[in-house]
């Protein structure tokens, strides 16, 4: 069997960085952590700037640690709605860290964190309990609220127990899988075969629903997208900026929901912000949006209220 091997390195340098072997061992671990940061399988060598940033590193792996084991993450739910009538569809759940110093409250912060220490997998099966938790609330209370979208981190697919504790977690609740989607990003598709595909797929068989986020930005092969069991791609909110304004975003958008309907998948538009912006994505036959166009990420009550003022398409409620 031949296998492709790949590595992030952190290098420390004697003397220049230090001679004692316990010291230049943690420089070389902060170095590692930067070279995956930046993409993984490249190498990095320790400088001043990390010394300077090691602690906060050191700090913040131990403080988010805390927030996963003492529950002090909350989650916002974004309402998705359909473009055509503007009827709400569906969730998608955002994780939030209130309690963390107010550097570190954005999830562009402590996610990257949580992917290289590995805290990305308790967060993520915290994610999914809470929000299977917070589905049997609003259906005791007669609210339909159709899917709700969770971000799977590439640690979590690559995780051959994935299945196994989504179906526990489903069970216990008494959920179906059809009010769950799962969000992947491009990257996770761009290596063939492996416990992604079977995680997929299996998924897939339970009714859960998959999607593609961001994308556009990745290094899709589309002979994977091909194969994958998806539902519907999102297009990033990077291209979605320029609607209206730049010819080059609105080129890029228009011809990825176009893409996206000859592989028979919806479309979801992501960061909608003006009028422009959804009169593009209108005329261009985009499925569904989010954005503060139409509505922020709210706490749990917040979305009770819209759901009990607010109709839902009648071929998203579900059970």
């Amino acid at each position: 069997m031949e296998l492709q091997i790949s590595g992030s390195i952190g290098i420390a340098v004697v003397p220049d960085d230090g001679e004692e072997a316990d010291l230049l061992l943690r420089y070389a671990d902060s170095a590692m952590y930067m070279a995956k940061e930046a993409g993984r399988n490249q190498f990095s060598f320790f400088t001043s700037e990390l010394a300077d940033n090691s602690a906060n590193y050191l700090a913040l792996g131990s403080s988010l640690r805390k927030a996963i084991t003492e529950q002090e993450l909350v989650l916002r739910y974004q309402p998705q709605y359909r473009l055509e009538d503007e009827a709400l569809i569906g969730l998608e759940a955002l994780v939030r860290w209130p309690t963390a110093a107010p550097e570190f409250r954005n999830p562009n912060s402590f996610i990257p964190m949580a992917e290289i220490t590995g805290l990305i997998e308790p967060m993520g099966i915290w994610v999914i309990e809470e929000v299977c938790r917070q589905a049997t609330i609003w259906l005791q209370k007669k609210l339909h609220f159709g899917r709700i979208a969770i971000n799977l981190s590439s640690r979590q697919l690559n995780n051959a127990s994935l299945v196994d504790e989504v179906k526990d977690i489903l069970a216990r609740y008494e959920l179906p899988g059809t009010l769950l989607e799962f969000e992947i990003t491009e990257s996770m598709v761009f290596h063939d075969g492996g416990t992604i595909y079977s995680n997929l797929d299996t998924f897939s068989s339970m009714g859960i629903e998959m999607s593609i986020d961001d994308f556009g930005t990745g290094h899709s092969s589309l002979v994977n997208l091909k194969r994958l069991p998806l539902n519907r791609l999102k297009i990033d909110r990077s291209f979605v900026d320029g609607l209206g304004e730049e010819p080059n975003d609105e080129a890029i958008t228009g011809a990825s929901i176009a893409l996206a309907k000859e592989l028979g998948y919806q479309v979801v538009a992501e960061g909608v912000e003006t009028e422009k912006q959804a009169d593009f994505l209108r005329r261009h036959k985009c499925d569904f949006v989010q954005g503060y166009l139409y509505s922020k990420p709210m706490l749990s009550d917040e979305v009770e209220e819209l759901l009990i003022h607010n109709h839902l398409a009648p071929d998203r409620i579900t059970r």
